[in-house]
């Protein structure tokens, strides 16, 4: 309708209540079993999750992080998923995964050109996305996900490999899987104060997996830096480091950029023709 067609921004805690609504209306009317192609209750569950963490870390409310903790908690105990024994073997499109809670899956007729992006010219990739020389250090030499995440070509150069299939385009792409359930409540424990020990575990259990001892760290703000740097470390190239950082308000210190750049700005079409559509701070 031409004579409505100007809209204000809904509330942040607006859009939340209604994600969460989502979610949970999802949540009661998906199997508890998913069928092959499909996603169960626990994929809601799981976006549930990362949800509530979001939401404390931007409000603070301690009963948001109980949230996080328990929908986290369902998954890890009863969703039926299992963290693979290989890591390797999670980036392998052939290759089912116990711990696959929601992904996209392609083929050759529905292909992404990932591989292509990560991979070195001197493998017919075009290089637009490479590891860094921080992130290459901040991996323990014994961490088998350094390895299992990037490589190097004829040259050295460096590059991420976790998508490897130029050719088909068949590569598996997560949007959950098991071991972020496990950082998550990891998280929600810490920046609620929460029991040592039961941070500690999640850690742990992740760490374990990379071939890694146990944690050292033993204090809430080294427990904060420890989940940032398995997050960093357990999903590199999957596409995680940017919210992660602006979801913990730390992209400003780590990436030094100006607070405003941890929100897009609203497109100028879009101010242009609603004018009730105020823009982002700072643009």
């Amino acid at each position: 309708d031409l004579s409505n067609i100007d809209a204000a921004r809904n509330t942040l805690a607006e859009v939340y209540t209604q994600i969460i609504s989502d979610l949970n209306t999802a949540k009661a009317k998906l199997p508890a079993t998913a069928s092959t192609g499909r996603i169960s209750s626990f994929a809601a569950s799981a976006l549930l999750a990362k949800v509530y963490l979001a939401k404390f870390q931007s409000g603070g409310n301690d009963a948001d992080a109980t949230q996080a903790i328990s929908e986290a908690g369902n998954v890890i105990a009863n969703g039926g998923f299992s963290l693979a024994a290989d890591y390797s073997s999670l980036f392998n499109p052939l290759a089912p995964t116990p711990e696959s809670i929601f992904e996209v899956v392609y083929d050759a007729q529905n292909f992404n050109r990932l591989a292509q992006y990560y991979y070195s010219r001197d493998y017919s990739g075009r290089y637009e996305i490479a590891p860094t020389p921080g992130l290459i250090s901040s991996f323990d030499p014994a961490d088998i996900r350094l390895t299992a995440s990037l490589n190097y070509d004829g040259s050295l150069k460096p590059y991420g490999r976790k998508y490897n299939d130029i050719a088909g385009g068949t590569d598996r792409v997560f949007v959950m899987r098991l071991a972020e359930m496990y950082l998550v409540r990891a998280e929600a424990l810490a920046y609620s104060n929460g029991d040592i020990s039961a941070i500690q575990a999640d850690i742990n259990a992740i760490r374990s997996r990379a071939g890694l001892a146990n944690t050292i760290a033993a204090t809430i703000p080294d427990l904060k830096l420890a989940v940032e740097t398995e997050c960093r470390h357990e999903f590199a190239f999957e596409g995680h480091r940017w919210s992660d950082l602006v979801r913990t308000g730390r992209a400003t210190v780590l990436l030094g950029i100006d607070p405003k750049y941890t929100l897009f700005p609203i497109p100028l079409s879009e101010v242009q023709t609603n004018r009730l559509m105020a823009q982002n701070p700072g643009y």
